[in-house]
């Protein structure tokens, strides 16, 4: 049995109208001026971060809660990448955060820049780190007390 013509015209034109809507809908968040905030990957890695941390003196990290968007975190910059604000520097040196550093860092697919050197930072460096094609800057480094030999 063939399919009238009418349906097929019907179809089509169902088709097309869908497909200029949609390129409508997309034409116009791409001229937006306003960022948009859809990625939460990189705040649920910065949280997850936040809580592998036991010591957070002076309340460094008070700014990293639901009040600020995560890219006015303290020590955290973003930059606008493919429409969306992606976290691109982690710097936290010197702020003698003690804890670990989760796996889940390597979320921050964007981020060139790692520095959280003077620390208190324990345990290994995860090695989804090196999952971070775009890392031009890593700096973990620690000051150790000197240590002489009582012999």
């Amino acid at each position: 049995m063939e399919m009238p013509i009418f349906s097929f015209r019907l179809q089509r034109w169902f088709i097309l109208v869908s497909l200029i809507i949609s390129i409508s809908s997309f034409k116009l968040e791409s001229v937006s001026s306003t960022p948009t905030f859809r990625n939460e990957t990189d705040k649920l890695a910065l949280l997850a971060f936040k809580k592998h941390l036991v010591d957070v003196p002076n309340g460094i990290l008070s700014s990293w809660n639901d009040s600020l968007h995560f890219c006015e975190w303290e020590g955290v910059t973003c930059s606008r990448i493919f429409n969306e604000e992606r976290v691109t520097v982690l710097r936290l040196e010197g702020q003698s955060l003690g804890g670990s550093l989760p796996p889940i860092i390597g979320n921050l697919t964007f981020l060139n820049e790692l520095v959280l050197s003077n620390n208190n930072l324990q345990g290994s460096i995860p090695s989804d780190i090196g999952l971070l094609q775009r890392m031009q800057h890593l700096n973990l480094s620690s000051k150790f007390p000197s240590r002489r030999d009582s012999s």
